[in-house]
């Protein structure tokens, strides 16, 4: 009869102790930079993290927020706001743009956004809906470019008095932020008013379009009669 193995299995428990040991480093690296950014490397963070909401969509957008971000913003007591105003419009311009260019022709950069009495006439994401949707007057859409132009503009100016820029600065700080409305704009202008409309029967704000159901029964109106004439 052979003899049983009673040796003690060194072995399992070595590989017990190396997966242990793996896990647990891998824990202490995950808590130690849970709380770290992305280092930035000139005005784009590295692994496509931006400094506003759909920055990677707007690359002009994260340079001139880079550009006036890491500045001394404290000569002001509205340094801190304004800077997280444009940090909101351009996230607005950015995220539009990405819905815009979006295959799947649904909002989802811009649900989260929130709306500014101060240059929107109505939330970002329902002018995207309506621009899609082929909805928009180019008037309408016109009119929203140009308070987020001059809102934008009147911000920049702001932040570059409290930073206390040089001229040439200010004066690049704000053809960028130009250029980047037009660029938007005009793939706006693309989507929204070429192509053939979504008919939206009823909608609130396209009045012509809507009857109401007690109406839709009525003949047809063949003019004015009266007995006197």
């Amino acid at each position: 009869m052979e003899p049983t193995n009673t040796g003690f299995p060194w072995k399992a428990l070595l590989i017990g102790i190396v997966m242990a040991s793996l896990v647990i480093a891998a824990s202490l690296v995950v808590i130690k930079y849970s709380n770290t950014r992305p280092v930035v490397q000139g005005f784009t963070a590295v692994n496509g993290v931006s400094n506003i909401p759909c920055g990677a969509t707007l690359a002009d957008g994260e340079k001139l927020y880079s550009m006036i971000a890491h500045r001394n913003l404290t000569n002001t007591e509205d340094g801190k706001k304004d800077l997280n105003d444009l940090k909101n419009l351009l996230a607005k311009l950015a995220c539009m743009k990405r819905d815009l260019l979006s295959p799947s022709g649904l909002i989802s950069a811009e649900k989260e956004l929130r709306f500014c009495t101060y240059s929107d006439i109505q939330s970002s994401a329902e002018t995207t809906a309506r621009c899609l949707s082929k909805q928009i007057p180019e008037r309408d859409l016109e009119i929203q470019f140009e308070k987020w132009r001059l809102y934008g503009n009147d911000l920049i100016l702001r932040l570059c008095t409290d930073a206390r820029l040089r001229e040439d600065e200010v004066v690049v700080i704000e053809k960028l932020f130009n250029s980047l409305c037009k660029d938007v704009y005009d793939v706006a202008k693309i989507k929204c008013l070429t192509g053939v409309p979504v008919d939206h029967d009823g909608s609130p704000r396209d009045p012509a379009k809507y009857m109401a159901p007690e109406l839709k029964n009525l003949s047809d109106y063949e003019g004015y009669n009266s007995k006197y004439f």
